[in-house]
């Protein structure tokens, strides 16, 4: 009679598990699927709302720019001025750079920035 009961334990363990692996791909697809079911898990489940006023930002004056990101740091290179802003969008140094056509390389904090065609004029920060 043990065994029974045992077997019996097992089998509604196993169809749970089906029950609840089947639900749990059942969302996975909607979720990838469905854009209005992607908002509501973010925005109710997965607590991801972003928004707008909260966001950080930097203002450009200035049209005519090359960015690169590294690190936690974004650098903005405009009419000669590499002006870098850390991670709270607040300006941390402004460097003067005679490069018009920047390469960007970056590893981890370190940057550096060359002339495209140039081997000349590479410099790091941070």
């Amino acid at each position: 009679m043990k065994s029974f009961k045992h077997k019996k334990k097992l089998i509604v363990l196993i169809v749970l598990l089906l029950i609840l692996l089947i639900g749990a791909i059942v969302v996975f697809v909607r979720y990838k699927t469905n854009d209005e079911v992607r908002n509501w898990i973010d925005k109710n489940v997965l607590n991801k709302e972003v928004l707008q006023e909260n966001a950080v930002y930097v203002e450009l004056e200035n049209s005519n720019v090359q960015s690169c990101v590294y690190s936690q740091y974004l650098g903005i290179l405009s009419n000669n001025n590499f002006d870098i802003y850390n991670a709270a969008g607040n300006k941390e140094e402004t460097l003067n750079v005679q490069i018009s056509n920047p390469i960007f390389f970056s590893n981890n904090r370190f940057l550096a920035i060359a002339e495209n065609g140039r081997a000349e004029g590479l410099f790091d920060y941070k």
